[in-house]
């Protein structure tokens, strides 16, 4: 749906800034409990190269959550499927340490996959376009928030040209509604708004990104790789149908415009083998990889997801997936309140829930940053031989393909074992129906208890329906929330 510059202001429940992927979810999530959501983007365009390249099997699971987990699979099949390897190896490209993510999770997803960002967003803007609640508009940039005491007030302009003029300054565009979210970006207007402190772990560097497609299709193994080349540390990784990525640390006293050039790319992957012969250059562009976060995620009834909240080196391919947990995290708090099931100072949780889980990826990530960015020969021959003899773990201060980190307390006590861990899924047979559990039981709140009474048979395998002589009395010590 879109909206007409000049019409009156509109009322939403939940008003959303930004449409990249963490907003789109947040909305669909929004939208599929009965909330009417209104989105502003500033791009009259989505974007049609991939940033994101990587997913995991929470991410996944959310995604799943929304009913779209068939189509989803057949983007993941696209680019080779799950059970994918990782390696890290010297200037030499002989192998110091590698690891496998699972083809399949406790979530029945894969550990870690590929994909094609724009093809993901088509699938999630298509369904924005089709669903009734739900409100997109390009082409608006935020000029001001304001906060009451029963929601917010967003206006906006229409978005500048290329030379920086407004298309239409008079124009405005007023959205209203009881809670306003930002997912809109590392230069969030809505973060700013809500001013919090940025806790920056220290870790900034620039690196030119190279997305290379090959003419002929091409084997890449290992699928994600570091190499430790002190001359120059890079990052390679698949990127979309046969495209390959390259991200190759800038070296002191290299200008980040002077680099941004194809002829600097080509020379870059002519150490790889490639070159204009074998391929084509898909896109060059220079990022700065920074591992921070704000300390205010949120203020009243305005809350920040995403890179609005944090920014992640890519070593791990978090920052998508981390926003969707976000996402999810807000969705279930803000159906209770708006339905009247929960007060509206749960939303204090969220920020406890998600920071010490963001920053325990953050930190990873920029372990792993700082493992594959020496430049210093000898330092580097010393990482590399620790590497051999010891691995990941071996005091490095950074991990492999982790699956999974520890949420915060949220609304759980701090001394309970288990908080913090997502419930498993896998495939469950239910009132004749078989599939995921989310798909089948539900993925919202359950309760989930061991058998303890004798009388009750023990849980059953995988795809058998539990059948009980009595009812069991779940032990509350070992419920799980079920998300």
């Amino acid at each position: 749906m879109s909206q007409e510059p000049n019409e009156a202001r509109t009322k939403y429940d939940v008003v959303i800034v930004g449409a990249g992927p963490v907003g789109q979810v947040q909305a669909l999530l929004l939208a599929q409990r009965g909330w009417r959501v209104g989105i502003i983007e500033r791009w009259p365009t989505p974007w049609p190269l991939p940033r994101a390249c990587a997913i995991d099997h929470e991410a996944l699971r959310v995604l799943q959550s929304l009913g779209l987990g068939d189509e989803v699979e057949k983007l993941l099949d696209k680019h080779g499927g799950p059970g994918r390897r990782m390696a890290l190896v010297d200037a030499d490209r002989h192998e110091l340490v590698s690891d496998w993510a699972p083809a399949r999770s406790d979530f029945d997803w894969p550990g870690h996959s590929s994909f094609f960002q724009p093809e993901l967003e088509t699938l999630l803007l298509n369904t924005i376009a089709d669903h009734p609640l739900i409100n997109l508009v390009r082409g608006w940039e935020v000029e001001s928030l304001t906060s009451t005491h029963d929601g917010a007030i967003v206006t906006a302009s229409r978005t500048k040209t290329g030379d920086g003029a407004l298309v239409s300054p008079d124009q405005k565009l007023v959205f209203e509604g009881k809670y306003l979210i930002g997912a809109d970006g590392a230069n969030s207007i809505v973060s700013r708004y809500l001013g919090g402190d940025i806790h920056d772990l220290g870790f900034s560097f620039d690196w030119l990104v190279v997305d290379f497609r090959p003419f002929e299709p091409i084997t890449w193994d290992p699928h994600i790789g570091q190499l430790l080349d002190p001359q120059r540390p890079t990052t390679f990784t698949t990127a979309g149908p046969n495209v390959r990525r390259f991200e190759f640390k800038l070296l002191e006293g290299e200008d980040p415009d002077s680099v941004n050039s194809p002829e600097f790319a080509w020379g870059l992957l002519q150490k790889w083998d490639l070159g204009e012969a074998q391929g084509e250059l898909v896109r060059h562009a220079v990022y700065r990889f920074r591992g921070q976060w704000t300390e205010q995620w949120g203020r009243g009834r305005v809350l920040v997801a995403g890179d609005s909240a944090h920014l992640m080196p890519p070593f791990l391919g978090q920052g998508m997936c981390s926003g969707l947990r976000d996402a999810a995290a807000i969705a279930w708090r803000l159906d209770l309140i708006l339905r009247g099931l929960a007060p509206e100072s749960i939303l204090e949780s969220y920020q406890s829930e998600r920071l010490p889980h963001v920053q325990q990826v953050i930190t990873d990530a920029v372990a792993i940053g700082e493992l594959i960015s020496i430049t210093d020969p000898g330092q580097a021959a010393e990482r590399n031989q620790r590497l051999l003899q010891e691995g990941l773990d071996g005091g490095s201060g950074a991990k492999g393909l982790k699956l999974g980190w520890r949420l915060g307390p949220g609304l759980q006590p701090a001394d309970d074992q288990i908080a913090g861990f997502l419930g498993v899924q896998g495939v469950v047979s239910h009132s004749g129906r078989m599939g995921r559990f989310d798909d089948v039981v539900g993925g919202r709140w359950q309760l989930l208890a061991t058998e303890g009474d004798p009388g009750c048979r023990g849980p059953p395998h995988l795809g058998e329906t539990r059948r009980r002589r009595r009812p069991c009395r779940p032990r509350k010590r070992n419920s799980r929330r079920q998300r």
